[in-house]
């Protein structure tokens, strides 16, 4: 019977961090930007909801669970070929609310109150996301410890224009490199043989090295086909060094972007092997390149 074959339930994740992700992905506002609002996603009553797109668009699947039901749904071909464009929100996701609505029982225009429990021992408060203290505009709900409260509700959650984003690879030594003439010969517009070309002068010497802090050396990407492709950027960020100075940012051995040294510059990623350096716009000095591949 089918009593007989069930196994004993062993639990794998705590209470806590159980209840953590179901309020995550139950949260339609914690889905922005990458999934619009009602879209199919959003139920009338309590839902999580987690999908899935492989590379090519091989498997589109969907989660979803209410109080009463799991709904589970996966969109592929039987020969493990690609589909066109299928992703887990735009096929999957559709079925799974569906079957999900018909079990719950829900009807059009029907919207319940209902919630998920909170995590023991957590208070809700709100993060803003967008604007300042008394001029947020926008508002995140988090669950957290109460030690942890005043803090979070007097930090800014967003990352600070002097503070790098992550931390600096081991693999990139904090060293200045001096540009080569050509590129130096680019900026400044001197002549080729000109005294501009000496790369390794005094001036050079005696500025802070640059140290890219984001992305990692040798950090291998996906890129998200769920996103809009607006979203798909790698975020290019120097680590802080007090300094001030106009950067170029070189893509393949190419400009792509200027901008102070503190700014975040964001790259459109494009599939295959790429190379990124960070080079001061008027001294001849550059970082180590960092490499990335993005798939």
């Amino acid at each position: 019977t089918r009593d007989e074959s069930r196994r004993p339930a062993r639990r794998v994740l705590s209470v806590d961090s159980a209840r953590l992700i179901a309020s995550m992905l139950a949260d339609p506002q914690a889905r922005l930007p990458s999934f619009p609002r009602y879209g199919p996603l959003e139920y009338p009553f309590a839902v999580a909801v987690k999908t899935g797109t492989s590379q090519a668009y091989r498997d589109a699947w969907t989660i979803a669970f209410s109080h009463k039901f799991i709904v589970g749904v996966w969109l592929g071909r039987g020969d493990a070929g690609a589909m066109r464009a299928m992703t887990g929100v735009s096929s999957a996701a559709r079925l799974a609310h569906a079957v999900l609505a018909k079990l719950q029982g829900a009807k059009p225009g029907d919207i319940a109150p209902e919630t998920f429990a909170p995590p023991p021992g957590r208070i809700a408060i709100d993060l803003c996301r967008a604007g300042d203290g008394a001029d947020c505009a926008q508002t995140l709900r988090e669950w957290v410890k109460p030690e942890d409260a005043d803090w979070s509700q007097t930090q800014d959650p967003r990352p600070h224009p002097e503070e790098p984003q992550s931390g600096v690879s081991k693999d990139v030594p904090e060293t200045a490199l001096c540009a080569p003439p050509a590129f130096e010969t680019r900026l400044s517009g001197a002549p080729q043989g000109d005294k501009a070309d000496h790369a390794c002068d005094s001036q050079a010497m005696s500025v802070a090295p640059l140290v890219i802090a984001t992305p990692e050396h040798n950090t291998h990407i996906w890129r998200n086909p769920e996103q809009p492709e607006r979203f798909n950027r790698l975020a290019l960020k120097l680590a802080p060094s007090g300094a001030d100075s106009q950067i170029v940012w070189m893509i393949d051995g190419e400009p792509f972007a200027t901008a102070q040294a503190n700014e975040t510059v964001f790259w459109p990623m494009t599939p295959g092997r790429h190379r990124i350096q960070a080079r001061l716009a008027l001294v001849p000095v550059a970082s180590r390149a960092v490499k990335v591949v993005i798939e």
